[in-house]
């Protein structure tokens, strides 16, 4: 009986997120760079915000998430680049209080 053993690619990349606008956000979260698996969270944040980073994770994908007021008239934008190529951009809308930007499958 033989046994599979599955390889785990490495993947180097270089991720930067963004969130632009005139809104106030809440929260923004987003997937760090040293655990791609939990989340973290900048409380009560202020535009313009940024974070750039190098990564070697396994096959993770990058993102992050703008929480708005549910009082703010004002808009977000977040943007998130990989390698220096824009992959996602979003802004946020009067009819929802949260804009998401994650790397597409």
């Amino acid at each position: 009986m033989g046994y599979v053993v599955w390889a785990q690619r490495k993947i180097s990349r270089d991720v930067s997120y963004q969130v632009t606008g005139t809104a106030r956000p809440l929260q923004i979260s987003y997937v760090p760079e040293n655990d791609p698996y939990q989340r973290k969270a900048v409380e009560d944040g202020r535009l313009p915000w940024s974070m750039s980073f190098h990564t070697e994770t396994m096959t993770a994908k990058a993102g992050v998430a703008v929480t708005l007021a549910q009082e703010e008239t004002g808009t977000a934008t977040c943007t998130l680049r990989v390698d220096g190529k824009v992959v996602a951009t979003e802004t946020s809308n009067p009819n929802s209080r949260m804009v998401l930007c994650f790397e597409p499958d």
